[in-house]
């Protein structure tokens, strides 16, 4: 048998272990990296809520061999303020899963007094959320990939797949030279047109203050304060093998359009981060960022689908898609919250949800 109890910072050692031995973390360098990292997102998060803590499951002995993660985040919904707590890091020892230490868990954590519980996870995860009373968000579920460079895209993603390295280095000049045939054959797909609009690089300030009215049309949005913001890009960017952060404001004249941000892995892909932008200007703020992600030598561009966006991004050869086993998982209590979500008026971008926790620990 064990209990549940809130997480204290004397666990972290445990916590660490944990997810060494769950996840498989070899190398000394990589592990004091991801000690840090996970202090960093437990521990020093600007949003500590003693009601709301991240939680173990601690046996008898006093050995922790589950966890759960917590941050709690303001949202506007409708005309009031509530709580949203997304989950993250949740653990389980292989050994200890006839225990119920899982359910237990995860129960605990919808028990909490937030408004919206939203977290990400693979299959497993899901049946375990559904069975405790939560549901499956399928749309947000949804990415969308734009290749800029579809031949070079192409061998970009059969090299992840395991596609032999030097076959890819082979086939990457003729691909190179296919690439840059293709805006003089095909230029109204991947023709490369300067933007009208121009861009200016983001600041939290201007995030915290801009976001409110871009937004407005969501019935669920997040608030955003300057501070909290800073601290956000801060840690996106404290894991450097995720990339370069591209955080870029769109502007017409004097007037802020929108922004976006990304971040341009290794192997090519400009990963979408966020996008801001209202009807009138959505596609002024793609049209700036497939051209700048383009010049950064992006071989294609990646998101999460955010329903409001679907028309512009389908007009625009974006691909839709389901992948790496993961699914955006939500519970309220509220139904009109839950119906927000269901109905895709909800704004929840990768910088809302659990997923730049996971970068951050990858």
């Amino acid at each position: 048998m064990g209990t549940v109890r809130a997480m204290e910072p004397r666990d972290l050692p445990q916590v660490a272990a944990l997810y060494e031995r769950v996840i498989g973390v070899d190398d000394c360098r990589a592990r004091e990296q991801l000690r840090t990292r996970l202090m960093r997102v437990f521990a020093e998060h600007p949003w500590q809520d003693a009601s709301m803590s991240s939680q173990v499951f601690e046996e008898r002995g006093g050995t922790i061999v589950g966890c759960i993660g917590v941050v709690p985040r303001p949202m506007q919904f409708k005309d009031r303020t509530i709580t949203v707590v997304t989950s993250h890091t949740f653990l389980v020892q292989p050994s200890s899963r006839s225990t119920m230490a899982a359910l237990h868990l995860i129960r605990k954590l919808l028990d909490g007094p937030q408004d919206l519980t939203i977290c990400q996870g693979n299959d497993i995860a899901r049946r375990i959320w559904e069975s405790a009373g939560g549901t499956t968000s399928h749309v947000y579920s949804l990415c969308w990939t734009r290749p800029l460079r579809p031949f070079s895209y192409l061998v970009s993603f059969l090299r992840r797949r395991g596609f032999p390295a030097a076959l890819a280095a082979f086939l990457d000049p003729l691909c190179r030279l296919a690439d840059a045939a293709l805006p003089h054959i095909a230029p109204r797909a991947f023709g490369r047109r300067k933007p009208a609009a121009s861009g200016v690089e983001m600041d939290a300030e201007t995030m915290a203050a801009q976001l409110p009215g871009l937004a407005r049309r969501r019935k669920l949005r997040p608030l955003y304060r300057s501070g909290e913001v800073v601290w956000l890009l801060e840690t996106l960017v404290t894991n450097p093998g995720r990339g370069q952060l591209r955080k870029m404001m769109v502007k017409e004249g004097d007037r802020v359009a929108g922004w976006y941000l990304y971040q341009l892995r290794p192997c090519g892909i400009a990963e979408v981060i966020q996008i801001v932008a209202t009807d009138a200007t959505v596609d002024i703020v793609l049209d700036h960022m497939f051209h700048q992600a383009c010049e950064d030598g992006a071989v294609a561009v990646s998101g999460q689908v955010d329903p409001m966006l679907f028309q512009a991004l389908s007009g625009r050869q974006c691909l839709f898609h389901h992948e790496n086993d993961s699914w955006v998982l939500v519970h309220s209590r509220d139904p009109e919250i839950r119906e927000a979500i269901n109905d895709g008026n909800a704004f929840l971008s990768r910088m809302d949800g659990e997923w730049w926790i996971s970068e951050l620990l990858r």
